[in-house]
């Protein structure tokens, strides 16, 4: 969808408010509940278009900052097999400091998000992680299993994910900076490897 010259994707989600989100890449995602109507969106993309067009700046800025070198097949089965040495062991300590048990917990290579859970208990953690800071790691860690006590980003949420990690700020700037640089160079391995964009 198109709205005052932004291009943008609509997910629609069990949460009570509009929220806006410029991915790494520059896209930008807005966060919906299930009903709402495609004017009430429009509206949130126009009330914050200096907001989204700032952030794509930034965003822009930071990449063209940033020689982008797609990762090798050796380096993605390297990834792959630290993944799973370093993040099993976190994502269960973790489980147990939240107090939750998760059903199934999946490594992949991921571009635009760094976890995601479902309202099954299935956690997925992109293997990019495992070359993060340890307290990113468990930092998302924290961040899917909080999920499975808060299906949203509400207010209670933030405050159990801030509580396991008072660190957050420090974390979202690193995410936000070299996760960047990660991601990037994994979509440019994925479309090297393709030839042509994913």
């Amino acid at each position: 969808m198109i709205t005052s010259g932004i291009e943008y994707s609509v997910r629609r989600t069990k949460r009570r408010s509009i929220a806006i989100r410029v991915e790494r890449d520059g896209s930008v995602t807005v966060f919906a509940p299930y009903f709402t109507s495609n004017d009430l969106i429009e509206q949130s993309i126009l009330k914050n278009v200096s907001w989204i067009l700032k952030k794509q700046a930034e965003v822009r800025k930071f990449l063209s900052e940033n020689d982008i070198v797609s990762f090798s097949e050796q380096e993605l089965d390297e990834i792959k097999h630290l993944a799973g040495e370093k993040i099993p062991p976190v994502f269960r300590l973790c489980a147990n400091v939240v107090g939750v048990e998760p059903k199934k917990l999946t490594l992949r290579p991921m571009i635009s998000k760094w976890g995601s859970c479902s309202s099954r208990g299935h956690v997925s953690i992109n293997t990019l992680l495992a070359l993060a800071p340890d307290n990113v790691m468990r930092y998302i860690v924290i961040h899917e299993l909080c999920h499975l006590k808060h299906m949203d980003h509400s207010k209670s949420f933030k405050e159990l994910l801030y509580l396991y990690c008072p660190d957050h700020v420090e974390c979202d700037k690193w995410l936000s900076t070299e996760g960047v640089v990660l991601s990037r160079r994994l979509r440019e391995s994925i479309v090297n490897k393709n030839g042509c964009k994913s």
